[in-house]
């Protein structure tokens, strides 16, 4: 069996996998993005991927930059986005882990509990309480969490 290595076969310059990489680097600052504090964080995931299938690596965050715009010209405002991010993690009973980096980059674009627990129930509506079992009730507890730390938007009563 054939592996690549960074070193190996691309098709895109190392210029574009270095932009690749500062996009990554950008956006997923520590291991908290993925919900799990003081382990191996998502960067560290994304070079194994990148030892073997630089390429592949390179075409996501080319995708997810793509698909991702917070420019003034985007369409969706960041917080929308990333609420729409917790909602299709809690839709496909994303657990390994909660997708509690987007809740907190949402409270950080200005979501509020209230509105992450809105996009909770919409789960529970739509995908039956396991959404709520696996990852929603994880969800509201972090939010609430980083709500009392001062992170996100206010709630009004």
């Amino acid at each position: 069996m054939s592996t690549r290595s960074n070193d190996g076969p691309r098709r895109v310059s190392q210029e574009e996998h270095d932009k690749a990489w500062a996009y990554a680097r950008s956006y997923y600052p520590d291991a908290e993005h993925s919900g799990r504090p003081g382990t191996r964080g998502i960067l560290e995931d994304f070079t194994m991927l990148a030892r073997y299938v630089p390429d592949a690596m390179y075409g996501y965050f080319q995708l997810r930059q793509g698909a991702f715009d917070i420019s003034p010209e985007a369409a969706l405002p960041e917080k929308t986005k990333e609420l729409l991010l917790v909602a299709m993690g809690l839709a496909s009973r994303k657990t390994n882990p909660t997708p509690l980096g987007h809740t907190r980059k949402a409270m950080a674009a200005g979501a509020s509990v209230a509105e992450i627990a809105e996009v909770v129930a919409l789960a529970i509506m739509y995908c039956g309480i396991i959404s709520f079992d696996e990852g929603g009730r994880h969800i509201l507890r972090a939010a609430e969490e980083w709500a009392e730390a001062g992170i996100g938007g206010t709630d009004s009563a």
